[in-house]
């Protein structure tokens, strides 16, 4: 009882933000709901949170809303260690468990496994599914027998209406996706398949249209060759509601928009939310008079809806398969790793798609550790070796304290854990493109707080590398595509110096002979890395080998090894192989001290003193600058000066160190344990 009286609550406030004729005007309308999710990126899977939907949470929201359409915008095969390791199926099934109405494809969907999802989500139950087959619609993919076998859209009825949904997909899939899954497909412009379906649906007797868009909606100049939910909605008429993913952001409610006649609504991120779009339809002519949308935040969702008892028995299932093949721990780490958006006290750090960030650093330096021990004792092992690792290929983090397999699986997020990566021997000239094409998605620098901007959503390819350091000028000029699936573009110039861990220095026409470690999706144009497969068959690149252990085991081999020789595996926020030039530049930075037992319980009243060595002369010059004593909450906050130095605390003869970064503006949190 008490579960329908919260769910009836719930649908009274829904309604009550509508425009007054929904319920004055009950009779000669029908009201229609859109469900919608998109970029879930195999979340929904474990266990709900106050940050993560469930999806055993959908059918309680399903029963709450009249007449309901529930459809998915793509991205939703990989992105958690559940989805990973189901390769996939976890998140299919649920889809299915859950009667999804219809699903597009999104760019992570063309892997080497699209086949099998294709498969998944459509056929009758198997050995693999469970549940009802889920409509997949595909209206600008062809090349592939499979994909074209597939419906442009579909009609369904509510009370009567007809509903007609169809799906597009971006163009810049393929560079943004696998470039060998991509290979012989054509993507059709986005407008012009949407203008196809429409006049179809139309033609059909369809009275309501939705486009599900693995788009992006994008207020800047992606916009002008028709690739974004805005120039659909600009250059097609008859559309009621545009689904769209790909970008991550969130448009619902009064973040929605609206173009003429068509309203666009995008649910963010991992679960973070429900979107749902409420049409109110004439229930004489079936003419839509109004549409509004609202999101089921993941609080929301925790507090007011209970779980279906058998999509949450799936899960539940899925979990702890996963979570005994992968929780083993092997590690502990000091400082988190981090690898997309973070928060550090008041201060967002830039994600890694914008900057450097330990975890891809790490993550860098395990794909070069494999590397050097590949071409031991070969005729390769004198010559330099670098690890490319784009910054699209973490976009997860790990934090301080015991580190399991799945946490490093979970770093994985687009699947790559099962690569190897490749070697080559090229130029250092060939290296010195590719890192100016890495740099060419960011824009500008905040010159208040150091942040670096880039353009729309098209920036995975940020370049970290390790055994090379390099220094660029963000006022500079990018390199600039001349279109987004272009293999040509005009170099920019931004970097300033490239260099070699031995000291080397590599000029843009170096002829020094060097290894690459890469991916095949680097070599094949991946994020527009084009530059590789020009000087494959300009005759200044060769394949040498291929990774004899996958990303996955590289990164936990490394990470057990520094584990076993250091009791940690520690990275600092930023190593200093990334300089950037620009109009910013921090004097000080913050550090917060929290002292604790053992047991992690917070210590208040702890004496602690400050030391700082600045590295002005030989050896270790300690120079004490403060005492404090912790607070209640076991704390205590200092401002440091920014520049090279050392920085330790000590209490109880037990030290730790602050980790410095260079001209970071942000809080830096550092944890003293006491043994008692």
């Amino acid at each position: 009882m008490k579960k329908w009286f919260i769910l009836l609550l719930t649908l009274c406030v829904a309604l009550s933000s509508l425009a007054p004729f929904a319920l004055s005007e009950a009779d000669s309308t029908i009201t229609l709901t859109i469900l919608h999710t998109n970029d879930t990126h195999g979340s929904g899977i474990s266990a709900s949170t106050e940050s993560m939907i469930r999806f055993s949470q959908i059918p309680a929201m399903k029963d709450v809303f009249e007449n309901v359409v529930l459809v998915d915008a793509g991205d939703f095969s990989a992105g958690t260690v559940y989805a990973s390791l189901t390769n996939g199926l976890a998140t299919i099934n649920a889809m299915r468990l859950l009667e999804y109405d219809a699903v597009v494809l999104g760019n992570h969907e063309f892997t080497a496994n699209r086949s099998m999802f294709i498969d998944a989500l459509t056929e009758e139950a198997s050995e693999q599914t469970v549940g009802e087959p889920v409509a997949l619609v595909n209206a600008n993919v062809t090349g592939d027998e499979q994909l074209e076998s597939l419906p442009e859209y579909i009609i369904i009825e509510r009370e009567g209406v007809k509903i007609g949904i169809f799906g597009v997909t971006t163009p810049s899939t393929v560079i943004t996706a696998s470039p060998s899954a991509c290979e012989g497909l054509t993507f059709e412009n986005v407008s012009a398949a949407s203008q196809r379906c429409v006049d179809a649906l139309n033609a059909e007797g369809a009275q309501v249209i939705i486009c599900l868009a693995h788009l992006g909606y994008d207020t800047g100049d992606q916009g002008a060759d028709g690739i974004t939910s805005n120039a659909i909605a600009a250059n097609v008429e008859g559309i009621d509601v545009i689904i769209d993913g790909h970008a991550h952001q969130t448009l619902m409610g009064a973040d929605a928009i609206r173009i003429d006649d068509t309203l666009i609504v995008s649910t963010g991120t991992a679960m973070a939310n429900v979107g749902w779009v409420e049409l109110c339809v004439d229930a004489n002519t079936h003419e839509v008079l109004s549409s509004e949308s609202a999101s089921i935040s993941a609080a929301d969702a925790l507090n007011f809806y209970a779980e279906d008892d058998v999509v949450h028995a799936y899960l539940d299932g899925v979990v702890n398969q996963v979570d005994t093949e992968a929780g083993e721990v092997f590690a502990n780490i000091s400082m988190g790793l981090y690898g997309g958006n973070y928060t550090n006290g008041d201060i967002t750090a830039s994600i890694a798609r914008r900057g450097e960030t330990n975890a891809n650093s790490m993550m860098a330096d395990a794909k070069l550790a494999a590397a050097k021990e590949f071409f031991a004792g070969s005729e390769y092992e004198d010559l330099p070796i670098v690890a490319l690792l784009c910054g699209g290929s973490c976009r997860s983090s790990i934090a301080a304290g015991d580190v399991a397999y799945s946490d490093v699986m979970s770093l994985f997020l687009s699947g790559g854990m099962g690569s190897s990566g490749l070697y080559v021997k090229t130029t250092g000239a060939v290296l010195w493109e590719a890192i100016e094409w890495g740099l060419s998605a960011l824009t500008d620098q905040n010159p208040e707080t150091g942040e670096i901007y880039a353009n729309g959503s098209y920036h995975g390819r940020f370049p970290n590398l390790a055994g090379v350091s390099y220094v660029y000028d963000i006022r500079n000029e990018p390199s600039t595509p001349i279109d987004y699936t272009s293999d040509t573009y005009a170099m920019g110039s931004r970097l300033v110096s490239v260099t070699l861990d031995d000291g080397t220095e590599i000029t843009p026409d170096s002829d020094l002979e060097l290894v690459m470690c890469i991916s095949s999706y680097e070599l094949e144009g991946g994020d527009g890395y084009y530059c590789f497969a020009a000087a494959e068959e300009a005759g200044l690149l060769t394949e040498i080998g291929e990774a004899t252990v996958t990303s996955l085991e590289a990164t936990t081999q490394y990470m057990a090894q520094l584990y076993a020789e250091t009791g940690d595996v520690y990275y600092p926020l930023n190593s200093s192989r990334v300089t950037v030039i620009g109009d910013y530049s921090a004097d000080s930075f913050k550090s917060t001290v929290t002292v604790v037992d053992a047991e992690n319980a917070v210590l208040g009243g702890i004496d602690v003193d400050l030391y700082v060595n600045y590295g002005e002369a030989d050896g270790i010059e300690w120079e004490l600058v403060g005492s404090y004593t912790t607070d209640a909450s076991g704390s205590f906050a200092v401002q440091l000066r920014n520049g090279p130095q050392e920085t330790r605390v000590e209490a109880n003869g037990i030290s730790s160190d602050i980790k410095y970064v260079d001209n970071y503006a942000g809080l830096i949190n550092t944890t003293l344990t006491l043994n008692s």
